[in-house]
C-alpha cells in the first residue's frame, strides 16, 4: 500500500458535537446556558469534552447548534485552542440525527466521522474503535457499555461478531445487554443521504441493523450530565476517570 493509499488516522477524521439540544431537565441547574455550557468545577463541560477528544487526536470539530447557538458561537476563539472550530447551525430543531446529517453535507472533509454528544463523555479508546470499524466493514460503529454502567439507557443485543441485533427501550436492560455511549464511527455518504429531522437513537441506527450496524464495547465507565443527579456527580467522575 502506498502513502497515498494509507488509511487516514483520527487527525484527518471530522468529529462532530451535537450540542444543539435544549436540555430541559438540566435548566433547573443551570438556567439560560445550552446544556453543553453547564459548569463543571468552573468549565463549561463543552470545553472539557473537547480537550479530552483534542489529547486523543482528534483536530476538526464540528459543533452542532441549536438552543441558544450565539452562546457557543461566541465562545469559537476559547475553543480553537483544542483544534479548528467550525459550527453547523439549526434553523428548526432537527433532531440528533437531522443536525448531524445537516453539518456532514455543508461541512464535511472526511469519509469516516466521529460523532459525540455535547453533553457526556466515556473516555472510548478511539483509535481502536477505528480499526476495529475497518476491520469489520461496518458501516457505522457504536461505542458501548455493558448495562450496569449506564442503567437508566436503552439496551442494546450484541452478536458475538460485534454487529448489532437489537435495541430495546428505556427500562429493558437484561444481563448480557449493552448501552450507548454516545461516541459513533459512521460513513458519511450513508449520514448525509437522510433528511429532515430525526433522532439518532431512534430512527437512524435502528433502521439500518442490517445494513452492517456494529458496536464497540468500552469497559470503562460514561459520564452523561443530562439529569440534576448525574450533573451533580459529574466533577467527582471526571477526578475519577481523567486526571
Amino acid at each position: 500500500m502506498s502513502s497515498s493509499e494509507a488509511p487516514l488516522g483520527l487527525a484527518d477524521l471530522d468529529a462532530y458535537v451535537l450540542c444543539g439540544g435544549q436540555g430541559t431537565r438540566l435548566r433547573g441547574a443551570v438556567p439560560g446556558l445550552p446544556k453543553a455550557l453547564a459548569p463543571v468545577g468552573g468549565r463549561p463541560f463543552l470545553d472539557i469534552v473537547l480537550e479530552y477528544w483534542s489529547g486523543v487526536g482528534l483536530r476538526r470539530f464540528v459543533l452542532c447548534v441549536g438552543y441558544r447557538a450565539s452562546a457557543i458561537q461566541e465562545r469559537r476563539a476559547e475553543l480553537e485552542k483544542y483544534g479548528e472550530i467550525v459550527f453547523s447551525c439549526e434553523t428548526e430543531p432537527l433532531g440528533t440525527g437531522g443536525a448531524w446529517a445537516q453539518a456532514v453535507r455543508t461541512c464535511g472533509r472526511s469519509r469516516t466521522c466521529v460523532g459525540m454528544n455535547g453533553d457526556s463523555l466515556a473516555t472510548v479508546a478511539l483509535a481502536d474503535m477505528l480499526d476495529w470499524h475497518r476491520e469489520v466493514g461496518a458501516r457505522a460503529t457504536l461505542a458501548v457499555v455493558p448495562g450496569e454502567a449506564a442503567p437508566e439507557g436503552g439496551a442494546i443485543e450484541r452478536e458475538a461478531s460485534g454487529r448489532i441485533a437489537s435495541f430495546h427501550e428505556k427500562g429493558s436492560l437484561a444481563a448480557g445487554r449493552f448501552c450507548n455511549a454516545g461516541v459513533y464511527l459512521v460513513e458519511s455518504e450513508w449520514l448525509a443521504a437522510e433528511a429532515g429531522a430525526f433522532s439518532l437513537e431512534h430512527d437512524f441506527f435502528p433502521k439500518w441493523i442490517p445494513e452492517g450496524l456494529h458496536a464497540f464495547v468500552h469497559r470503562g465507565s460514561l459520564l452523561d450530565i443530562g439529569t440534576p443527579e448525574r450533573y451533580d456527580a459529574a466533577l467527582g467522575w471526571l477526578r475519577r476517570h481523567t486526571d
